[in-house]
């Protein structure tokens, strides 16, 4: 007999059309937090395979980041987390970040 998988990860395209909560984009709030987060690194110069959380501490893009990962474990399988604006960073910003 035939049993239907079910569950927050089985989803078809027209779901994915009609609930867009897939896409994260960052708000202006997020990206301040980031960009005052790599401005403390830079200024105390961490180099960015040293970056941990007490050098680049996101106090609310933590919790989006933590909320990503539910998703992925628990939820769709898969979020779409729009990066910013290309030459927002300089290559070893983007590292950093």
């Amino acid at each position: 007999m035939y049993t239907p998988f079910e569950g927050p990860s089985v989803w078809t395209g027209a779901d994915l059309d009609a609930d867009q909560s897939w896409r994260r984009p960052w708000q202006p709030a997020k990206l301040a937090e980031i960009d005052a987060a790599l401005a403390a690194a830079k200024a105390a110069n961490v180099h960015w395979l040293d970056v941990t959380q007490a050098t680049f501490p996101l106090p609310t893009v933590g919790q989006v980041l933590a909320d990503v990962a539910e998703e992925l474990e628990n939820g769709r399988g898969f979020i779409l987390l729009e990066s910013p604006p290309p030459d927002r960073y300089t290559e070893d910003d983007r590292r950093r970040v």
